[in-house]
């Protein structure tokens, strides 16, 4: 589990890992999935759960073989980022992109951002 925040009331972040305990971990190739950053945009935490049910082999797939994935991968996911500001959605603040910090967790990186100076 994550913590996002310090105060006592903000919901953790979990964080479900899926992966067959009878191959050495070390071989295995990590990936990890996040889901639902947007918090107004539901459906990405749905394909997240649903994601986790096929892994799980709860929503049988005949085309998919979860056997033979889950000999040469392991899998992170998290289902919820943005927890707080979901249950505001589902309380009817449908138009809640951000975190409670005002933050579009989707765009917060620091990558390439660097300091441009234009000239004529």
């Amino acid at each position: 589990t994550l913590n996002p925040g310090s105060a006592a009331e903000e919901p953790l972040i979990y964080a479900v890992d899926i992966e067959n305990k009878e191959i050495d971990p070390e071989s295995l190739s990590k990936s990890m999935f996040i889901f639902g950053e947007h918090s107004r945009e539901m459906i990405s935490a749905e394909t997240g759960l649903h994601l986790v049910r096929q892994l799980c082999e709860k929503e049988p797939n005949k085309n998919i073989n979860i056997s033979q994935i889950l000999q040469k991968n392991k899998f992170r996911l998290v289902i919820n980022s943005n927890p707080i500001s979901r249950k505001l959605v589902e309380d009817g603040s449908y138009c809640q992109r951000t975190n409670e910090n005002d933050v579009d967790i989707n765009r917060n990186w620091d990558a390439h951002w660097s300091k441009v100076t234009l000239s004529d």
